[in-house]
């Protein structure tokens, strides 16, 4: 990036003209900054892997660095708005029973919506008052009669009330369930053998850490279990330095569908494990130094910094360090990796097959062979501490 430049008035509404404005503007940001392009990221845009293009590049000797195909999800900000506005658009054409040609008025006013301020009252705001006016789902203004209207009692009465969980490590030392968790947790990180305690070096920085709480729920309802997490403050973290490159590919839901649908059709059970901590795995290439948890401090050393050898949730380069490392284990392991999905791996032995799909921590697997399977099973779980979730009954976080 190129700081303190003019900018480029000239718009690229025709993407046939995005080469030429790239040429003016290599040409505008070498003669004003000294400085020459080595590296251009995009998408896979067709306009960005023209023959012309790759050319020009080649001869210019610029590297070109491309998202990964079909992962929207590298270009975060602009595909979360998108999905925000499609998924309104959806669900107002879908409780109207709109047909299609109605696509662009509901994008339009989805967009429309969600650039209205101030947003109405909640109900907390309103105090959660039981005599409150019934709350009007409609979007519409106010001269149309609401469509749809519901009392705040019927709407606690659909609701699944979780406990309260603790916002901070003050709050949570008062109870029980969270100061077990809290250890656990520690627990964890102790046995991965994840830092060392040291000194901190006088040209380095240490990065801050905090608990984060949360209460996991069964697909009834019911209260799995409470989970204690620190976190590191990345915030703090400087690119160069405290990390390289984050990026790490997740399962997109067609390949989980097509598991379900390869299973299915092959009458093959699906199988499920969680990994326990599972960015607690990879390993640190980087020099990265954290201060010591609260309620948690060494005694006698409570000025010392852990020096990590593995990565801690929040870090920007742990999803990475994970898929390295799970990586790692199916190659090791004769698995091949999907050239199109870089997260769905293939055993072949024979005639028996094994398909395995890794969401972040979730494994799902299945195959023709069930003593392949569960040989499989035992040993990664003797790798990884991992939670058997047997048979897959549903698929989601």
């Amino acid at each position: 990036m190129v700081n303190g430049l003019p900018e480029i008035k000239e718009t690229t509404d025709e993407k046939s003209k995005t080469f030429v404005v790239f040429k003016r503007f290599k040409a505008l940001v070498e003669k004003q900054s000294g400085s020459t392009i080595k590296v251009m990221r995009s998408d896979r845009g067709g306009e960005y892997t023209s023959q012309e293009f790759e050319d020009y590049c080649k001869d210019e000797g610029i590297w070109k660095q491309m998202t990964a195909s079909y992962s929207p999800q590298q270009n975060g900000i602009t595909e979360r708005k998108n999905r925000t506005i499609v998924k309104m658009a959806t669900s107002m054409m879908n409780e109207k029973g709109l047909p299609k040609r109605f696509w662009a008025e509901a994008i339009f006013t989805a967009e429309s919506i969600k650039k209205r301020k101030p947003f109405p009252q909640t109900p907390a705001a309103a105090g959660n008052n039981s005599n409150t006016e019934p709350i009007s789902l409609n979007y519409s203004s106010s001269e149309s009669p609401p469509l749809r209207t519901r009392s705040l009692n019927d709407i606690y009465e659909t609701c699944n009330f979780s406990g309260i969980e603790p916002e901070s490590f003050e709050e949570a030392q008062k109870h029980e369930v969270w100061v077990r968790a809290m250890k656990d947790e520690i627990r964890m990180i102790e046995k991965n053998q994840n830092s060392e305690l040291v000194d901190l070096p006088k040209d380095k920085d240490v990065i801050g850490v905090k608990w984060i709480f949360k209460t996991k729920f069964n697909q009834d309802g019911s209260i799995q279990k409470h989970k204690a997490r620190l976190v590191a403050r990345s915030f703090t973290q400087n690119p160069g330095i405290d990390f390289f490159e984050t990026f790490a590919p997740v399962a997109r839901l067609e390949t989980i569908r097509t598991l379900i649908a390869l299973a299915a059709q092959k009458n093959w059970l699906i199988y499920q494990l969680d990994v326990k901590s599972a960015f607690l795995n990879g390993v640190l290439e980087e020099e990265v130094y954290v201060e010591q948890p609260q309620g948690f401090l060494v005694e006698g050393g409570e000025e010392k910094v852990y020096k990590l050898k593995k990565t801690l949730y929040g870090l920007k380069q742990a999803p990475r360090t994970w898929y390295a490392e799970i990586d790692k284990y199916f190659s090791h392991n004769g698995f091949q990796k999907s050239q199109s999905e870089p997260t769905l791996y293939i055993l072949k032995k024979g005639a028996s097959i094994l398909v395995v799909s890794l969401y972040v921590d979730d494994l799902s697997f299945t195959g023709n062979d069930e003593h392949l399977t569960q040989q499989f099973k035992k040993d990664i779980m003797s790798t990884y501490e991992m939670s058997d979730l047997g048979t897959s009954l549903f698929f989601g976080n």
